[in-house]
């Protein structure tokens, strides 16, 4: 009998413990993600950029994207380390173009579009999974959404987002002016009020913090 009841346990102890690592995997990942603050620097050209990236920075100035120079990102993989960075001659927004050390890499030429909010909100229109999680904000906070399209190219993100700024705006909210002189120390303090919230208001659950990290749920829009 008492054989048999150890058994029956088994399972949902062998359960609740696998899903408890799970959990610390998860929150971990989300507290290097959000919580981290990189290096972030402006740095040299790519000796040779790759046609992908050519390309998708040829689309990004005929949509009024301006060159503003390269952004260094350390730590990061080398596939993500430097960035071009775009600012849009009208739009409050930037555009970071990931350069990939060779043509191998060229589908994961990523791009990410951000525009800051002054009452601390955050638009981010990217194809890269990650910065989706920059969009953490507790209960009650200032409205970050993260407008996700797996391997989105530049034109549609660019109208995507477009269209939910200009509606943002139209209701009341006010954009950050957005520039070369400004834009490192805008990435720097969007992380550190991240950073701050998850302080202030603790990690999320279990179920939250699954959401965060799925391709939708709270503050995540894929199309």
């Amino acid at each position: 009998m008492g054989t048999l009841v150890v058994g029956l346990l088994a399972g949902p102890l062998t359960l609740a413990a696998g899903l408890a690592v799970v959990w610390i995997g998860l929150r971990s990942r989300l507290r290097h993600a959000v919580g981290a603050t990189p290096q972030v620097c402006w740095c040299d050209a790519p000796a040779a950029p790759t046609p992908g990236f050519r390309t998708r920075a040829e689309v990004l100035t005929g949509l009024g994207y301006l060159p503003a120079g390269f952004v260094r990102v350390s730590p990061a993989s080398p596939a993500t380390a430097t960035w071009g960075a775009f600012v849009h001659a009208e739009l409050p927004a930037v555009a970071l173009l990931s350069c990939p050390p060779s043509a191998l890499y060229d589908r994961r030429c990523l791009a990410g579009l951000r525009t800051y909010f002054e009452d601390g909100g955050a638009l981010f229109t990217t194809s890269i999974a990650l910065q989706s999680w920059y969009s953490f904000s507790p209960r009650g906070g200032p409205v970050r959404l993260s407008q996700f399209r797996r391997y989105g190219e530049p034109g549609a993100l660019h109208g995507q987002h477009r269209g939910t700024v200009k509606a943002w705006i139209a209701g009341g909210r006010q954009a950050a002016p957005i520039c070369r002189e400004t834009l490192l120390e805008q990435i720097g303090r969007d992380r550190a009020w991240v950073a701050g919230a998850i302080l202030r208001t603790g990690w999320p659950s279990p179920t939250e913090c699954l959401r965060l990290l799925s391709e939708s749920g709270p503050g995540r829009l894929r199309f």
